[in-house]
This record gives structure tokens, C-alpha cells and sequence, in this order.
């Protein structure tokens, strides 16, 4: 209907929800999740220490025990992932451990 015929790429995108875990605290895993995200490409760790986690060997102990590298980045973790750190930091599983 237009003339010229415009020079345009067009798609359709289909967004479908997931659902989250229903045993994890909506603003905990929120607030989690801002701080792992506060200066990107850094590592999760320097992150979340001190304002998340106390120190760097409770980090490391917590990420080991989780089944995270060391040097893991918040881009690298799903939300499944993020949902067992919330929940492992809020129920303090191995908190001075």
C-alpha cells in the first residue's frame, strides 16, 4: 500500500512466562539478583561480597557446595540457578559451615 515499498524487516515473536519456584522469597531472590547485576562482567562473587555474602570464602564455600565455578558470572547462571542461591542464602543452609 505504500510507494515506495519500504526497505523493512518485520517478525513475529511468541514471549511465553515461566514459572518460578514456588519455594523461593519473590524480594529476596529480586534483591539477589540486582547485586549480582550491579557492575557487569564481574565475577558473581565480587558482586555479592560484602553486601550479599559476608566474605569471599563463605562465597566461594556457598558457590562450591551449590555446584558453581569460582569464577562464575551473573550472565552465566539460569534462574533455576538463582533460585537455589536465594534460597540457600535466606534458609542459611551452610552458613558457617
Amino acid at each position: 500500500a505504500f510507494t515506495p515499498v519500504p526497505d523493512v524487516v518485520s517478525a513475529f515473536v511468541e514471549l511465553t512466562p515461566i514459572t518460578l519456584r514456588a519455594d523461593v522469597d519473590l524480594a529476596s531472590l529480586d534483591r539477589i539478583v540486582r547485586a549480582s547485576f550491579q557492575q557487569r562482567r564481574k565475577q558473581l562473587v565480587n558482586n555479592l561480597v560484602p553486601g550479599v555474602i559476608a566474605d569471599t570464602e563463605l562465597a566461594r564455600r556457598i558457590f562450591q557446595h551449590l555446584g558453581f565455578r569460582d569464577t562464575v558470572r551473573a550472565e552465566e547462571l539460569s534462574i533455576d540457578q538463582f533460585c537455589r542461591l536465594t534460597n540457600h542464602l535466606t534458609q542459611g543452609e551452610t552458613r558457617g559451615r
